[in-house]
């Protein structure tokens, strides 16, 4: 096969990988904090996102983890992936997929940016996990953004310090 099919492939397979992956980490770490909470889970929907779970006994604490861990467990996930990340690894896809687990966490780290701003301007969905973190801990919108940001810098700094989107960008180049 032509290293522009291979490419191609590689772009496609390491999106079928990431996203339900990073999807089951998200949904999985609202549904563990819920049944450690005592909750049922009713419904764990990977395709469409979402989780129901039935019942529980929620503190401000675990509710506000219950919001959160939603960004957590996968940033832990991709933290130690990222750690374990080898760049002078061969293998188109593995550099791909690396890229793409990278974006996806990027993404989601900068929603807890974006959206404690949309929430001070009354723009933001009610029943976002963001905004029902903020409204359960009673927290400086301002404050989540601020951690949120710092908590991207170092994630951006560890993505470019062990070359991940540099890696993705040779391999474009041919």
């Amino acid at each position: 096969m032509k290293r522009k099919g291979k490419v191609i492939l590689a772009f496609i397979g390491s999106l079928w990988v990431a996203m339900p992956l990073y999807i089951l980490l998200h949904e999985g770490g609202h549904a563990l904090v819920a049944a450690l909470c005592g909750a049922k889970i009713t419904e764990f929907n990977i395709l469409q996102g979402y989780v129901i779970a039935d019942g529980g006994t929620f503190n401000t604490f675990t509710l506000a983890l219950f919001y959160a861990v939603g960004l957590v467990i996968p940033v832990i996930a991709f933290s130690i992936y990222l750690i374990l990340y080898q760049s002078r690894k061969g293998n188109i896809f593995y550099k791909i997929l690396s890229a793409f687990f990278s974006g996806i966490i990027l993404f989601s780290i900068g929603v807890w940016i974006v959206i404690p701003i949309g929430y001070m301007l009354n723009k933001a969905n009610p029943n976002d996990d963001v905004v029902q973190f903020i409204e359960v801990l009673k927290i400086s919108p301002l404050l989540v953004s601020l951690v949120a940001g710092v908590l991207m810098s170092i994630y951006t700094w560890g993505i470019w310090k062990k070359k991940v989107f540099q890696n993705v960008l040779q391999i474009l180049r041919g």
